[in-house]
């Protein structure tokens, strides 16, 4: 009777096993999910109530955190959005947005203003951002590092929002990453900011990462994978203290909004903000890349609903690059460190392997700065590639690399540089200044304001977007040419002209050299006045 017993319960423990993995996860390196100890286990430990994920994660906390029926959510929603605007104001439209936030999860009624204050500095650049990393704390089920899901899509009472498999990719192949689909089923921190983005973003692929007990560095790690660039904004997930008095709860944020603003990783734990292990992965790369936080708003559960016996922390914080023009203040010497960095960079292109590795607290504070740079190859003094970014976003040393690296081989205009060509190039790194909006009634009055061989020029109307470095000067010198060839080159007619249309001129410092020999050549600086 005991070896029938015996037999009956390891058959039924291996019927178990394989329909809980088939069902909710996948592994990498034989990470194993583990169960929170504050579940309820025997929820768990019964096979029959685990359930099948379909394609699409369905919505798990519409009508608790917020409204399920679709035209009161979409209301509920614009209407935070429309206060935030207005609060807001006009300030500095044309200033980048800001690379990354810290934004709180719990219901609508208590925190949805305050993610509301932040999304709404998204508005700028919402025909810009089409992937969105979104990383919040698994409340439910506990991972040994983030777990990614298995799903194509997450589902809110809006519609369906379309996950990014090529991020996840990326995400799979660390080695604290698990794919699992029961930290994601019910967890609020993650489905809570989408009605937000859907009705901020016209179109966008989302990166969805629940954190369990990762390391900072290993956040860090993570966020580097998927940081991408100004297509790209990440978003952290937190609540701030809970269950304190009023005073209490405020005095703890207060020092919890301290340690954010400096920067200070590792300074938040688990009883500072819920999310803290995404917050200080977070702070760790924004100290990396020069990223400047500010503080939105820090309010309380006290503040939203009159309530203050037991209080949860709300707060939200932006993290942007330093808006000073780092072209300014390079010297030769950054400028043959810049050189170095753009012919390795195109050196490896052409053998085949990635971009080099950059340490970038070895450069000078110039070059650690963030910046955006272009970089060119010619050959015989002819265009052989030219490829970059026009908003800073990441350290000018780190953009340099990655931006040489594509000019030798992502160029759509030319075929890959092959290593027999490498003797007869030439190369040039030009490192912008920020862009300033003009403003302006007529394409007359826009070149009236142009420095013909001075200022680079960008241009954008009807969702196209096109620039021409100063450079370009040199070989068209009268600006309705010039600008005329610009709205060629953005897909629109050369006599193209609409009362939407913007503007944005910019200058460079640009350091040449040949790519195999020779010292650099810097262009003067009044080209900057």
């Amino acid at each position: 009777m005991l070896l029938l017993r015996l037999k009956f319960n390891l058959a039924l423990y291996q019927v178990r096993m394989r329909f809980s993995a088939a069902a909710c996860m996948t592994f990498t390196r034989k990470a194993k999910l583990l169960i929170h100890p504050q579940i309820d286990h025997s929820v768990v430990s019964d096979h029959s109530a685990i359930p099948i994920m379909p394609s699409s994660r369905p919505a798990a906390v519409a009508g608790t955190f917020y409204p399920a029926e679709p035209s009161q959510l979409a209301r509920v929603v614009e209407g935070m959005l429309a206060q935030a605007r207005e609060a807001l104001g006009t300030g500095n439209s044309d200033a980048p947005p800001p690379k990354a936030f810290i934004v709180p999860h719990a219901g609508y009624r208590f925190s949805g203003r305050v993610a509301a204050g932040a999304y709404a500095r998204l508005q700028s650049a919402a025909g810009t951002i089409r992937r969105v990393v979104l990383v919040g704390p698994s409340h439910r089920v506990g991972v040994p590092g983030i777990a990614i899901p298995s799903v194509e899509a997450f589902d809110t009472p809006l519609g369906s929002v379309t996950l990014d498999q090529a991020n996840m990719d990326l995400l799979r192949a660390l080695p604290f990453c698990a794919v699992a689909d029961e930290p994601h089923a019910q967890e609020h921190s993650l489905e809570v900011q989408l009605p937000f983005l859907q009705k901020l973003l016209p179109d966008f692929r989302l990166t969805a990462v629940a954190v369990g007990r990762a390391s900072t560095r290993e956040l860090a790690d993570a966020l580097a994978c998927v940081w991408g660039g100004p297509e790209t904004v990440v978003l952290i997930s937190s609540d701030l203290s809970h269950y304190h008095t009023y005073h209490e709860g405020q005095r703890r944020d207060v020092q919890s909004s301290r340690a954010i603003v400096s920067l200070a990783q590792d300074r938040l734990r688990s009883v500072d903000a819920c999310g803290w292990r995404g917050v200080n992965g977070l702070l760790r790369q924004a100290a990396a890349l020069g990223l400047i936080p500010t503080t939105l708003e820090l309010v309380n559960s006290g503040d939203t609903t009159g309530r203050r016996d037991r209080v949860v922390g709300y707060g939200a914080w932006a993290f942007a690059p330093d808006p000073a023009p780092v072209a300014r203040d390079l010297d030769e010497g950054d400028g043959q460190k810049l050189l170095e960095v753009a012919a390795a960079g195109v050196r490896n292109a052409v053998a085949g392997k990635p971009v080099p590795q950059v340490l970038v607290s070895t450069f000078s504070k110039a070059l650690r700065q963030p910046g955006a740079s272009f970089v060119t190859l010619t050959k015989g003094g002819r265009l052989r590639g030219c490829l970059g970014s026009l908003q800073a976003f990441r350290p000018l040393v780190l953009d340099v690399a990655e931006r040489s690296h594509s000019t030798a081989v992502n160029d759509p205009r030319f075929p890959s540089v092959e290593p027999a060509e490498l003797p007869a190039l030439h190369l040039e790194v030009a490192a912008l200044t920020a862009p300033a909006a003009l403003s302006f009634a007529s394409a007359d009055e826009l070149m009236a304001q142009l420095q013909p061989g001075v200022d680079g020029l960008i241009i954008e109307d009807q969702g196209r977007r096109a620039t021409f470095l100063p450079k370009v000067w040199e070989e068209i010198r009268e600006p309705p040419r010039f600008f005329a060839r610009l709205l060629q080159k953005a897909g629109l007619p050369a006599d193209h002209w609409s009362s939407g249309l913007r503007a944005w001129r910019y200058q460079t410092r640009r350091f040449g050299a040949p790519l195999v020999t020779g010292r650099p050549s810097i262009s003067s600086p009044r080209e900057l006045d």
